[in-house]
């Protein structure tokens, strides 16, 4: 079960009235925890008034962890909706960091946070998008596999790193193509044809 804990305010308001609160959700995925926190920033910069945070943590124990925190800034929709060609009123969820333990890495941990921040993300009217890869991070085969595999696609041209990528709500509670595998191979097993029991009539 989910447990919530009402939103408060983190430390004193500062100058200005700035201020920042936050709440937290933890759930039960198999053995594994996943925990959610939303943070919210007011007068977070001149640039930014105000700006959303979530930071997922998906923690299987042994040291097999991993963390994912996505950005939201609402005065930043327009630029963004015309850059990569969005309709109007889509908020756009920006991956601010992805870490995975070394014990966690290729397990699948990863994939599974960006499942649960695009699901978020998307039933609220939003889309998820990766803008800030460093070259050489692991996270740069799977955003490069989502477009391959047509569950996102490419803006902007130059190396791929440089590129944005958009993901789409249509896949966006199956990034690793599990369970579009799993509808195929129920479709592909062929049921065993019942044989029926036949009675010889008595002769007349």
């Amino acid at each position: 079960m989910a447990s919530r804990v009402k939103p408060q305010p983190i430390g004193p308001r500062l100058p200005g009235g700035a201020f920042q609160a936050s709440r937290t959700r933890a759930t039960k995925i198999g053995r594994c925890s996943l925990t959610r926190r939303y943070t919210r920033h007011t007068k977070w910069s001149l640039d930014e008034p105000s700006q959303r945070r979530i930071a997922y943590t998906l923690d299987c124990g042994q040291r097999r962890r991993a963390d994912l925190e996505i950005i939201h800034s609402p005065n930043r929709d327009a630029y963004w909706r015309e850059r990569l060609g969005l309709a109007r009123g889509v908020k756009v969820w920006r991956v601010s960091s992805i870490d995975t333990e070394a014990a966690a890495q290729r397990k699948g941990l990863a994939t599974r946070l960006y499942e649960e921040a695009a699901k978020h993300v998307c039933a609220r009217g939003g889309v998820l998008i990766s803008n800030n890869r460093l070259p050489g991070a692991k996270s740069q085969d799977f955003w490069w596999k989502q477009v391959q595999k047509g569950r996102a696609r490419r803006v902007g041209e130059g190396e791929f790193v440089h590129a944005s990528v958009v993901l789409d709500c249509a896949h966006a509670g199956d990034l690793s193509g599990v369970a579009k595998r799993r509808r195929v191979k129920r479709k592909q097993v062929k049921r065993k044809p019942v044989k029926r029991k036949t009675t010889k009539r008595a002769a007349r």
